[in-house]
């Protein structure tokens, strides 16, 4: 790779490092409301595997919504099965529900947030434990994660500037200034996420928005990435097609100060090595030789 590529990148990695340290320096909770999030412990003894989701459905149809929530262990999401989806569209009019699949494999749908929401989760359990007691237990973890895991719904980018202007305490007119949209706009991106989060009161977004970015920050700087990953894929299209006259032209002023004197010095060594000649054998060694000591003694004379 040559040095104007080399420098090129160099470039580009610096500016998103030293973008990524300034954000996190500026995006900073409210005094004496540091979130901390604490996931709950989960009975090794009883349960093997467990995955929560939050189902919704819309008005008028049948069909559930299902979000991932919390899983342990946290290595990947259960495949959502055919079966799954079908028996939560079957038990849309029910509160309180479970269906056993296996010997040590259940499914659970309890109430949550009134009737728009219902949180499902799918449990094994270990192998040979008593049914009643790691009921009990899996109960007991539901209950904890409702109570201590915040849910982070997926958001989309365009309302990610607002949203973390708003958490960072501004609202209104400066608001909708600051990020360059009309204030109406801004109501409905606040409202739209109320929704998603499950908050009646606006006052109590700003806490549930604090307390999902605790848990997980980088759903709430999935712009940034993007806006990265573009420049990039444009980064590397330029590379590729760009000659080497057109990447060199493109260093910075500080790449392109005159050559310092031992550059200078250097460059006859340089011209008369690097000059191509055809001959073999003995004679274009000694050629190479004689131009060698020529250098050899310009550059004495320079001194």
């Amino acid at each position: 790779m040559s040095d104007a590529w080399l420098r090129l990148f160099r470039r580009t990695d610096e500016a998103s490092s030293s973008a990524g340290v300034e954000a996190k320096i500026r995006f900073l909770p409210p005094e004496g409301e540091v979130p901390i999030y604490q996931p709950p412990l989960v009975d090794r003894q009883f349960i093997r595997l467990v995955a929560v989701y939050r189902v919704s459905w819309a008005p008028g149809s049948r069909h559930p919504l299902v979000e991932p929530w919390w899983r342990r262990p946290s290595s990947r999401w259960p495949r959502l099965s055919r079966a799954f989806c079908l028996w939560l569209r079957n038990s849309a009019g029910e509160s309180d529900a479970r269906h056993w699949v296996a010997e040590d494999t259940f499914w659970r749908l309890r109430p949550l947030h009134g009737q728009r929401w219902r949180l499902a989760a799918q449990v094994r359990l270990q192998p040979g434990v008593d049914r009643e007691r790691a009921m009990q237990s899996v109960d007991t973890l539901l209950t904890a994660v409702v109570r201590t895991v915040p849910f982070v719904p997926a958001i989309p980018a365009e309302d990610l500037p607002i949203l973390r202007a708003y958490m960072r305490g501004q609202e209104g007119e400066a608001l909708a200034q600051d990020c360059g949209v009309e204030v109406p706009e801004v109501r409905r991106i606040l409202r739209r996420a109320r929704e998603r989060f499950g908050v009646g009161a606006q006052r109590d977004l700003r806490r549930r928005l604090w307390n999902a970015y605790a848990r997980r920050r980088a759903a709430f700087f999935a712009d940034e990435v993007l806006k990265n990953i573009a420049v990039l894929v444009l980064l590397a299209a330029a590379c590729v097609t760009a000659t080497p006259d057109a990447l060199a032209a493109s260093a910075t002023a500080e790449d392109k100060e005159p050559k310092r004197e031992e550059s200078r010095v250097a460059a006859p060594v340089a011209a008369a090595t690097a000059s191509p000649d055809r001959a073999t054998g003995e004679t274009a060694c000694g050629a190479g030789q004689e131009r060698f000591r020529q250098g050899a003694a310009f550059c004495r004379g320079r001194t």
